[in-house]
């Protein structure tokens, strides 16, 4: 069963502001003291700290330090993880040294369970965010991005915290589209077909001088999009209502380059935003090159006639209406046997 991690925002007042600041702090040293006494215990005496040493420590270390009483032991117990999840990482070559953290760069601390801890609800009016860009499906319907474009202070540089409030501000807009949009193409389809992207080719810098300001400003649209997160979002959604994911070929179907109706290739600049194919195909690009991928997907273009379909529908998967329709059916009764 997949896991779900749902965010919520908080919205403390100036006293619980305060008090959040502290328990950071706090919780920053500990993960301080906790590498610390790792480093000196294997560079003095060549012995070996793991996490149940540090944590059994913890009692001992609240009776000397009095306001770590009032944090929690699972939150606390969590804070000493940290740190050897960041040494387990070291050592399997998946990140770098442990480092002491400041203020700045640590950003919270984790509540393993709800013991010792609540938070209240208070719903908030949301605004309606900015859109630009679309992508496209084959039924010519389109969806718009937030745009990533958010006007920060003058003084920017002296004021990092507005800085990242607003970078917060725009990946929870970003992140609330995607699900959204997610949810929208699943509900009413069985299976989605989408385009092969090698997202890491795409956005790689430009060695030379020409042309890197217009590839810059490509990668930064690329990014904006978020289309991994996107794409792994349908990925689990469809798991979800026993749906069908395929990813088509790039190079072999090449879908913005061909044509839906006749298989015709031709290139197009990316400023070319209608196909216009000689057989009196005409669509919007985006438009063409989706139901080029659902053909595919389906075995029906003419790039893959005679071949067996790349995949099978199945017959109880449908939108989030139908499964729900169908997790209501009480089961048949079983035989007994004699």
């Amino acid at each position: 069963m997949a896991t779900r991690r749902i965010t919520f925002r908080l919205y403390p007042n100036k006293t619980q502001e305060d008090k959040l600041h502290k328990a950071r702090k706090l919780h920053k040293d500990l993960f301080n003291a906790c590498l610390y006494h790792r480093k000196v215990e294997y560079e003095k005496f060549g012995r070996s700290v793991n996490y149940y040493d540090q944590q059994n420590i913890l009692p001992l270390f609240k009776e000397y330090w009095v306001e770590y009483k009032e944090l929690g032991s699972h939150a606390l117990q969590a804070t000493v993880k940290r740190v050897d999840f960041a040494y387990k990482r070291f050592f399997q070559k998946l990140g770098g040294r442990p480092k002491f953290k400041s203020s700045r760069d640590y950003r919270g601390w984790t509540y393993p369970c709800k013991a010792g801890w609540k938070a209240s609800r208070k719903l908030r009016k949301k605004q309606a965010p900015n859109f630009k860009t679309r992508g496209a499906t084959t039924e010519g319907t389109s969806a718009t991005h937030p745009l990533k474009k958010v006007k920060a202070s003058k003084r920017w540089r002296k004021a990092k915290d507005i800085v990242s409030r607003l970078q917060q501000k725009v990946t929870r807009v970003r992140e609330d589209w995607q699900h959204k949009v997610a949810a929208q193409i699943v509900s009413r389809n069985s299976m989605v077909a989408t385009e092969k992207l090698n997202l890491k080719g795409m956005t790689r810098k430009v060695k030379t001088s020409k042309g890197k300001k217009q590839k810059s400003g490509l990668n930064r649209s690329i990014l904006d999009v978020g289309i991994g997160n996107l794409i792994s979002l349908l990925k689990y959604k469809l798991e979800e209502c026993q749906g069908i994911f395929v990813e088509v070929p790039t190079v072999k179907v090449a879908p913005s380059q061909t044509c839906p109706a006749c298989g015709r290739k031709e290139k197009k600049d990316l400023s070319q935003r209608i196909h216009d194919c000689p057989c009196g195909c005409m669509l919007d690009r985006d438009v063409a090159a989706a139901q080029v991928m659902l053909a595919w997907a389906l075995g029906t273009s003419v790039l893959s006639r005679g071949a067996d379909s790349s995949t099978v529908v199945p017959a109880n998967c449908g939108g989030f209406r139908q499964l729900a329709a169908l997790r209501r059916q009480k089961p048949l009764p079983q035989p007994q046997g004699g």
